[in-house]
């Protein structure tokens, strides 16, 4: 044979004994395979497999016996859903029965308590507290005014003129009269004489000073009570000599004449003289002597 030949042999020699020894190798893999599932198999045979048939017959009978002890405890305490139900109701009465009480015991408390404390407090001795300082007050008016110097206007005697000056706006009540700075016709209840600033300013009639105050219209304001219902506004002053309660004579200087406020710019500086009878307004002008 040449040598091509004997090489060719070779090679399949070769491959056939490759090809025998890998299905031995197979063959041998999967005996070891098999034997080794069938020792698995044997080991959790051997305790390690779970029966569940037992389990559910275990669990049935688990069951019946506890429903068998439920019914047999039922049937030997009767007596526990019927103490059950006092106990439970004793606290609501005792809940209740205080509640009751309290309240009834508090309203009676209350009532008959209260009425000897009206009858403690003796109400007449109030009024009589009350009345002893009215009386006293009523003594002490009664002697101001029996020893006041104060006596009742006499028409007939007439009116001191306060200062001299023109008349601007005479009293009118009947009509209406304009006024500059306010630009309109209305009622005048007083008399508005026309001065300088800083002109004497003195007591129309007798009287008592009777009030003081401050005022958008007439600005600073005095008020004499002449007696007998009589009173006179003196307003549109400055430096005021007398004081609330201090008498005045007719003639004398209660004042000053002051600038005229916003009310009686356009007619200037003047006085404001109100006369009036019982809180009623009359025209001062026929009065003065």
């Amino acid at each position: 044979m040449t040598r091509k030949g004997l090489g060719k042999n070779h090679n399949k020699k070769e491959k056939i004994a490759i090809l025998a020894a890998s299905g031995f190798v197979l063959a041998a893999l999967t005996m070891t395979g098999l034997y080794m599932r069938e020792q698995n198999e044997l080991e959790l045979d051997d305790g390690y497999t779970i029966d569940f048939d037992a389990l559910e017959e275990s669990v049935e009978s688990k069951n019946q016996e506890i429903a068998r002890n439920i019914e047999k405890k039922e049937l030997e305490s009767p007596i526990i859903p019927e103490e059950a139900p006092k106990v439970a109701e004793a606290p609501k009465e005792n809940n209740k029965k205080p509640v009751e009480k309290e309240v009834p015991k508090e309203i009676e408390q209350v009532s008959p308590s209260a009425e000897p404390v009206e009858e403690t407090q003796t109400p007449q001795v109030v009024p009589e507290q009350a009345e002893v300082p009215e009386a006293e007050a009523l003594e002490a008016d009664t002697t101001q005014v029996l020893n006041s110097p104060l006596q009742a206007f006499d028409e007939t005697k007439g009116l001191v003129r306060p200062l001299n000056g023109e008349v601007i706006l005479p009293f009118s009540m009947d009509s209406s009269i304009y006024f500059k700075t306010l630009d309109q016709y209305k009622y005048n209840p007083a008399m508005i004489v026309s001065s300088e600033a800083g002109t004497s300013v003195l007591a129309c009639a007798d009287g008592q000073v009777s009030n003081i105050y401050d005022s958008r219209e007439t600005g600073k304001t005095l008020v004499v009570d002449m007696g007998g219902g009589y009173t006179m506004t003196y307003g549109q002053l400055q430096d005021v000599c007398v004081t609330v309660g201090s008498y005045v004579t007719a003639g004398s200087m209660i004042a000053r004449v002051a600038e005229p406020t916003i009310y009686y710019t356009l007619e200037g500086t003047n006085l404001y003289l109100l006369l009036e009878k019982d809180g009623e307004p009359m025209n001062p002008q026929p009065l003065f002597q």
